[in-house]
């Protein structure tokens, strides 16, 4: 399997944001922060907020194989608990941000109740859940094990329960651990490493952990850690380390040569101006397309088995790929494509989903 990630909560620079209620044409699924992930060519990693109502619209004919989502509605509540009968038709994988139960971020509100619905509605449309655990507050090499062992225990006979073929032909589940940084390699290796003390390897829970990379000296660290791989996230060139373009070819080759998965991030754009005025300096113009186009291409020259695209729907960070249409409210202009039609992201991700499944084909040549 070789993936492309659409993620939604890309940037946080050490907040969020509540959403305000805006309405754009779509049907209504409840889910919390999550990605999506084609089982072909793309893994659309997609964050909304914790707790809240995201409503997706199918377009039309939709080409086998690809997953393309348009529309959305997004509700500051849990008034929409039915799950939409049309999400999609095509096999993908969604992976949620997640809390342990009872937790959530800042600003949302616990959601783990939403899990079940949000499996149940992916076994219905040939899609598969995977997770993406987020830094509550006292998280730790112990309390991730627990996690493991909840999450595990909990979905992991459900149909839709995502698990990823590595290089070496494991079927295991896999896992991203945001913010992986926080706890010092020292902890980590006590659960990912196998002579650790608390070990998760050869048991019952073993799977796929894939660390957060920012800085440079964070790949040593995931390395020491007993990490199976690395993920950029942050959508926008330069703004670190790891998101910077440049630095993904040695990163690349560290990660080849220690049997690491490497997963790049890319983006259509960004500005986030409207809620942090003083980030003009990580602005990212979208170019018509360009920008994005750009960083798929520099994703691609390193023959990745998977990349990550940030956003689906983060509308005030301006990262959203989604269908759009020109909507204002008192406080705020959306986004749109013009002078694009309102899919031209959508255009695009096809496009490149394409052309990545190509290009691996020729690179198993």
């Amino acid at each position: 399997m070789h993936d492309v990630f659409i993620n939604r909560n890309a940037f946080r620079f050490g907040c969020r944001i509540k959403y305000q209620d805006f309405d754009m044409m779509g049907m209504i699924v409840p889910i919390m922060t999550c990605f999506v992930t084609l089982n072909t060519t793309l893994t659309i990693i997609k964050t909304s907020c914790y707790s809240w109502c995201v409503g997706y619209k199918l377009p039309t004919s939709p080409p086998q194989d690809e997953l393309v989502i348009g529309g959305g509605n997004i509700h500051h509540n849990r008034r929409c608990s039915g799950v939409s009968r049309k999400i999609t038709s095509v096999d993908g994988v969604l992976v949620l941000s997640w809390y342990p139960p009872g937790l959530a971020d800042d600003n949302g509100e616990p959601a783990e109740d939403l899990v079940p619905a949000v499996l149940d509605a992916a076994y219905r449309h040939n899609l598969k859940v995977a997770f993406h655990i987020q830094p509550y507050r006292g998280r730790n090499d112990q309390t991730l094990h627990e996690n493991i062992k909840y999450i595990i225990d909990r979905y992991g006979d459900h149909g839709a329960f995502y698990k990823f073929t590595s290089s070496t032909g494991k079927n295991l589940p896999l896992f991203y651990i945001y913010d992986s940084y926080l706890t010092p390699p020292e902890s980590w290796s006590e659960f990912l490493t196998p002579f650790g003390s608390h070990s998760v390897r050869g048991s019952a829970y073993d799977s796929m952990f894939i660390a957060l990379i920012v800085e440079e000296r964070h790949k040593h660290d995931i390395l020491a850690g007993g990490f199976d791989g690395m993920y950029t996230y942050f959508a926008s060139n330069g703004f670190s380390f790891g998101s910077s373009h440049h630095n993904w070819k040695a990163i690349k080759a560290f990660c080849d040569g220690n049997n690491l998965l490497f997963i790049p991030s890319v983006g259509p754009g960004y500005t986030d101006t409207s809620i942090r005025p003083w980030n003009n300096h990580n602005t990212r113009n979208r170019v018509n397309g360009r920008y994005y186009e750009t960083a798929l291409q520099a994703a691609l020259n390193v023959r990745p088995e998977v990349v990550t695209i940030t956003s689906f729907n983060e509308w005030h960070e301006g990262t959203q790929i989604e269908r759009a249409m020109p909507k204002k409210t008192v406080t705020r202009v959306y986004l749109d494509y013009q002078p694009h039609g309102p899919e031209h992201y959508l255009e695009l991700t096809r496009s490149w989903a394409e052309q990545f499944k190509k290009e691996k084909q020729q690179w198993l040549m």
